[in-house]
């Protein structure tokens, strides 16, 4: 199960990370401190993904929500944290993406198949990109 917790850089946040964390669940941490949210990450079990933003500011908190990020699977060693605009570049690209997708598929019905190869190369360089942020 994957368990998503705001302040989790202390308090009530933090102690529900840990058990979280102990039960094997994949977390993902949101918090403002990134200095707190890394030592607790480094603390912790299992797989995380760390946010680091500020759940006041409601523009900043929308746009994380819109990029609807999943939890990846990373090694549990890595405890990389996405800023605003590194979700802001997720969301471009999922969106970059799934507009190759539709353009793969319309180019292949119309028998365009170097055009077809052609964006498929492109959207397989768009998730390496998304892979690597």
């Amino acid at each position: 199960m994957a368990v998503f917790i705001t302040g989790a850089s202390s308090g009530l946040g933090a102690a529900l990370a840990k058990q979280y964390a102990a039960q094997g669940h994949t977390l993902g941490l949101l918090a403002r401190r990134r200095d707190r949210l890394h030592e607790l990450a480094s603390s912790l079990p299992g797989r995380h993904y760390l946010y680091v933003v500020d759940v006041q500011d409601r523009d900043e908190l929308a746009r994380l929500l819109r990029a609807q990020v999943p939890l990846p699977a990373r090694d549990p060693q890595d405890h990389r944290s996405l800023s605003m605009n590194d979700l802001q570049k997720l969301e471009a690209l999922e969106l970059e993406a799934k507009q190759l997708e539709k353009s793969i598929s319309d180019a292949r019905a119309a028998g365009q198949v170097p055009r077809a190869e052609a964006l498929t190369a492109r959207r397989e360089r768009v998730l390496a990109r998304l892979r690597d942020l």
